[in-house]
C-alpha cells in the first residue's frame, strides 16, 4: 500500500513550525501513514522537535484531509506525488477494500477503509492545489446528486444544497442510474520468480535496498511474513486478489524485492528479458499453443519486472503507450476518411504510409 500528496493551507489555528506530527509508529497497521521512499531511521530531524499529533479539524473524516495536507507540508515523499502517480494506490486499496468486504472480516474491512480514505482524501487535496476544485465542491456535488436520485425524499424544487459548487464538473445533469463496476478475480500471475537456470545469470539474494524495497521489508516484518516469520505466511500475502494482472506483476516483484530477491540492477532483468524472448520463439517454432502462452507470460512478467528496475513501471508506460496509439490510430482513421475510404479498403500498405505521416507529423509538431 502506499501513500499521496498535498499541500492546501494549514489550518488556521496553526502554522507550519506549530503543527503537530503524527505518531505514524503507534499505527504500524497503516501502509500510507509515512514515507515509503525513505528509511525513518536515516531521518536526521531530532524526535524531541517533533511534533505528536495533527492539526484538529471540524469532524472525524475531515481528519483524513488534514492528516494528507500535513503530509503534504512535511514529507518530501508524499509532496512529490501527483494524481496520476497515486492511481496504482487507489487502485490496491479499492481492491484490498473489496476483498476484505467479501471476506466478512470486519477489522480487515475498518483498516482497508482507512487506507481507501486516505488516498481518496490525496485525491482531493492534489486537485485543491492544482486549482481543479475544493473539498466543498466535492461534497456539494455529492449532495445535489442525491437530492436528484432521490426524488421521493426531496421536494421537486429541491435542487441543490444551500452551497454552490466552487468549480469543476461531476454531478451536474449525469443519469440517475447506479452504477455498479463487476470484476473478475481470475489472475495469471505468470512466473512468480525469474530464474536463470541454464543462462548462467542465476538470480541472487541482494541485501533490501533502502526506499520501496525497504518499506516492503518493514511490512513483511510487521506481518511476520518471509523467512522466519510465522509458519504459512508469505510476504505476497497481503496482495489484493483482484488487483489487474499488470499491477498484480509489479507488486509482487516489489515485495519480494523487500525481502532480498531482486537482481541488484537493471541490467540482470533486462538479460532476463532477451532470455523469455528467445523461450517465445522456440515456443512458437514447436507449435505448442499451451507453452507459447506460458512463456509469452513469462515475457510479460520479465518485461514489468525490467520496467520497474529502470524506474518506469509498466502500468503508467502501457497507459501512455494505449494512448499514444489510440491517438495515432484515430488520425489514421481521419485521414481515410478525407480521401474518402470506407473502413477495410485501404491496403496494409497504404495504412502504414498514412501512420507514418502522422508520425512525422507528430514529431514536426513537437509530440512525437
Amino acid at each position: 500500500m502506499s501513500t499521496p500528496p498535498h499541500d492546501p493551507p494549514s489550518d488556521p489555528a496553526s502554522g507550519p513550525s506549530s503543527d503537530p506530527a503524527p505518531d505514524l509508529a503507534s499505527d504500524p497497521s497503516s501502509d500510507l501513514a509515512s514515507d515509503p521512499s525513505s528509511d525513518p531511521s536515516s531521518d536526521p530531524a531530532p524526535t524531541a522537535s517533533r511534533p505528536t499529533g495533527f492539526p484538529p479539524s471540524r469532524g472525524e473524516l475531515d481528519r483524513a484531509l488534514v492528516v494528507v495536507r500535513w503530509l503534504r507540508e512535511h514529507c518530501d515523499w508524499d509532496r512529490r506525488q501527483t494524481a496520476r502517480s497515486l492511481v496504482p494506490h487507489l487502485l490496491e486499496e479499492t481492491h484490498e477494500t473489496v476483498d476484505a468486504i467479501r471476506d466478512g472480516d470486519p477489522a480487515a474491512l475498518r483498516d482497508e477503509l482507512g487506507d481507501l480514505l486516505l488516498n481518496l482524501a490525496f485525491q482531493v487535496v492534489v486537485a485543491e492545489e492544482d486549482g481543479a476544485f475544493r473539498a466543498e465542491d466535492v461534497i456539494a456535488r455529492l449532495e445535489e446528486k442525491m437530492v436528484r436520485r432521490h426524488p421521493h425524499l426531496f421536494a421537486p424544487e429541491a435542487g441543490g444544497t444551500g452551497h454552490e459548487p466552487h468549480g469543476g464538473g461531476g454531478g451536474a445533469g449525469e443519469p440517475a442510474g447506479e452504477g455498479a463496476a463487476g470484476g473478475d478475480d481470475t489472475l495469471d500471475e505468470g512466473a512468480l520468480a525469474p530464474s536463470g537456470a541454464g543462462s548462467g545469470r542465476a538470480l541472487r539474494p541482494v541485501p533490501p535496498p533502502a526506499g520501496k524495497a525497504g518499506w516492503e521489508a518493514r511490512k513483511a516484518r510487521e506481518r511476520g511474513a518471509g523467512a522466519g516469520g510465522a509458519a504459512g505466511r508469505s510476504v505476497l500475502d497481503g496482495l489484493p486478489r483482484g488487483l489487474p494482472s499488470l499491477l498484480r506483476a509489479h507488486r509482487i516483484q516489489e515485495k519480494a524485492a523487500g525481502v532480498g530477491f531482486d537482481w541488484d540492477e537493471a541490467g540482470g532483468a533486462l538479460a532476463k528479458v532477451r532470455e523469455e524472448l528467445e523461450e517465445v520463439e522456440e515456443a512458437r517454432m514447436e507449435g505448442d499453443p499451451g507453452r507459447v502462452e506460458e512463456e509469452v507470460g513469462d515475457l510479460l512478467f520479465a518485461v514489468v519486472n525490467y520496467a520497474r528496475l529502470a524506474g518506469a513501471p509498466a502500468v503508467p508506460a502501457l497507459e501512455r503507450a494505449n494512448g499514444k496509439f489510440e491517438t495515432r490510430f484515430r488520425a489514421v482513421e481521419a485521414e481515410m476518411q478525407r480521401r474518402g475510404w470506407a473502413p477495410g479498403e485501404a491496403t496494409l500498405e497504404e495504412l502504414d504510409r498514412i501512420w507514418d505521416e502522422v508520425k512525422a507529423r507528430e514529431r514536426t509538431e513537437g509530440r512525437g
